[in-house]
């Protein structure tokens, strides 16, 4: 599900495009679609990604890059899943085989699709895939914490817009009003 920020994070190959086009994923998730708030935190997985990203500093996009950002992407969302889904209500066996194949599912699904997509989308548009990009924003020197401090305000975001919509049900009631009528609760 996260394969938008490993196709990001290849295109744009910049410190936090991974999490901002998950943040917006996200945003557009919840205020279009309605779907649950915890997708306001979309943008943790996309840093995951760029954490991946960054470590390479934004120099390697190769296979087991992109799936090692995938994984990464699939990690930074299992927090988030295991209280919002309930998996901590499984059986031990059921956790552990989940948590292997998203491990296995998220190199394949995020990271090498998302990564083919971006190959795909460079091969049409006629440029290289080891072109060179800028590394940094805003320049030298500073532009790594420049994005960390984009992804934190991103992420601190989507918390605000959680504990918005759970304090004030006028807010709630609103973006309920606007996207599909989804039960509450875990389905039985």
């Amino acid at each position: 599900l996260e394969y938008g920020a490993v196709l990001a994070a290849c295109l744009v190959r910049k410190p936090a495009a991974a999490t901002i086009a998950l943040t917006i994923n996200g945003l557009c998730q919840v205020f279009v679609n309605g779907s649950h708030d915890p997708h306001l935190l979309y943008g943790v997985p996309g840093l995951g990604a760029d954490l991946v990203f960054a470590s390479f500093r934004y120099k390697r996009y190769d296979v087991p890059a992109v799936c090692l950002a995938g994984i990464a992407c699939s990690m930074f969302w299992y927090p988030i899943v295991w209280f919002t889904h309930g998996i901590y209500l499984y059986p031990v066996s059921f956790i552990l085989s989940d948590f292997a194949f998203r491990v296995l599912g998220s190199s394949v699904g995020d990271g090498l699709l998302g990564g083919a997509i971006a190959l795909l989308i460079f091969r049409l548009a006629g440029r290289k895939w080891n072109e060179p990009r800028a590394p940094a924003l805003g320049g030298r020197g500073g532009g790594v914490k420049e994005a960390n401090a984009t992804g934190l305000l991103i992420v601190s975001i989507g918390v605000l817009l959680m504990a918005i919509t759970h304090t004030f049900s006028s807010v709630s009631n609103f973006f309920l009003n606007i996207g599909p009528k989804i039960p509450p609760g875990l389905p039985n």
